[in-house]
């Protein structure tokens, strides 16, 4: 151990790499050379976890501040394993980094700890949170950015701790979610990613609770971006429009996945969901989706656009069998909300609405004699008719 210590230190003091005000001024991603501190920076931390080490944490403490930003990153990435040794010398140093690092990128090394320590220490982590995202504040789309990790813990926060400042922070995205679009395009997949059959409880309402309210925003949004006075350039908002659009779409597409009603599409480690698990998953996610197609049943701004309807009606077809009066009037109401967007027109749509067609008067004739399942079945298959499908007939 003494001789790789040994090793580790000598290579911390090393000129190389030497400091280029021109490259480093620019260094914006996560690329370095096999340089003796950019080696020796990674490998300091794991020093401390043997235990008390002054030389070492003298020299992690000069790193800290290294003029080659890279030397800083792989450091940062790193100083997590202090947690338990030298806590406080840490913390000092992540203070640092959030008060005065310049570099973008030493700032997404310290999200690379911060994934660490927030289970080590949740208040500690928060305070840094708190701190690195005031700094950070301009929005971004870029999953490399700092921003983008420290957002993502803000929803954790929120989900999994009820934090109130976390889901303060969630709601001031969603009062202006034009300015906010990608704050509230990383917020949104996030709380996406805590809607999945293995949560349940408290978890899983709270999320879901947030989500909604996030659809909710993520909808005006939307609608303000299609009136005409808006000043936005057609560029930005068609970017804007994007972000915000793929909260729903996402919401449709990881529900369908989560769902598991497609054995072809299942990774061969995972296992499948029983009926029980699966029925359980759908009532759970039943209120998203719902909040999905008031959306889409907006007049002049509502939309519900081809791919996400196809994903839509795959998932319907999947769970069927656990409520066939829901999943009818609910296909129905897909359809009519794509129908604009030409989903009626596509043959694989026709697929999907023939396969639930057929399965509800093979199986579930019982279920759908009621006024209100008969006018949905037929509307279901008016749409199809009208766009010349002879299927429909």
């Amino acid at each position: 151990f003494q001789i790789l210590r040994n090793f580790v230190l000598d290579a911390a003091k090393h000129p190389s790499p030497e400091p280029n005000p021109k490259y480093d001024n620019d260094w914006n991603n996560a690329s370095w050379s096999p340089a003796p501190r950019n080696d020796a920076a990674p490998a300091l931390p794991w020093l401390i976890v043997f235990g008390e080490d002054p030389e070492a944490l003298a020299m992690i403490q000069k790193l800290a501040h290294d003029p080659v930003p890279s030397v800083r990153f792989l450091l940062a990435c790193e100083l997590w394993r202090m947690c338990e040794n030298a806590p406080k010398a840490m913390w000092t140093i992540f203070d640092e980094f959030a008060e005065k690092e310049e570099n973008g990128v030493v700032l997404q090394g310290v999200t690379v700890s911060l994934w660490n320590l927030i289970r080590r220490d949740k208040a500690q982590s928060l305070a840094l949170i708190q701190k690195l995202l005031k700094r950070d504040e301009e929005e971004t789309d870029d999953d490399e950015k700092a921003r983008t990790a420290l957002i993502c813990m803000v929803v954790d926060y929120a989900v999994w701790h009820n934090d109130p400042w976390a889901k303060d922070t969630i709601i001031s995205w969603q009062r202006d979610p034009i300015k906010y679009s990608a704050s509230l395009s990383t917020a949104g997949h996030r709380l996406i990613d805590h809607i999945k059959p293995q949560n349940s409880g408290a978890q899983l309402e709270q999320a879901r609770s947030l989500l909604l309210n996030h659809l909710d925003a993520v909808a005006i949004g939307l609608c303000d971006l299609q009136k005409k006075d808006t000043n936005i350039p057609k560029e930005e908002l068609q970017k804007k429009w994007k972000l915000l659009y793929g909260v729903i779409d996402n919401a449709v597409l990881r529900i369908f996945f989560a769902a598991d009603v497609d054995s072809n599409l299942r990774q061969k480690e995972e296992r499948s969901l029983n009926d029980e698990q699966r029925t359980k998953y759908f009532h759970d996610a039943l209120p998203i989706l719902e909040k999905v197609l008031g959306f889409g049943r907006q007049k002049e701004t509502g939309m519900l656009l081809a791919q996400t309807a196809h994903y839509f009606m795959q998932l319907l077809n999947g769970v069927l069998r656990y409520d066939p009066q829901v999943v009818l009037r609910m296909a129905a109401e897909v359809v009519i909300c794509s129908k604009r967007f030409g989903y009626n027109m596509d043959s694989m749509a026709m697929t999907e609405t023939v396969k639930l067609v057929e399965s509800i008067l093979a199986d579930h004739r019982e279920s759908v004699q009621e006024e209100t399942s008969v006018k949905n079945l037929l509307e279901l298959l008016d749409a199809f008719v009208e766009a010349g499908w002879p299927e429909a007939l």
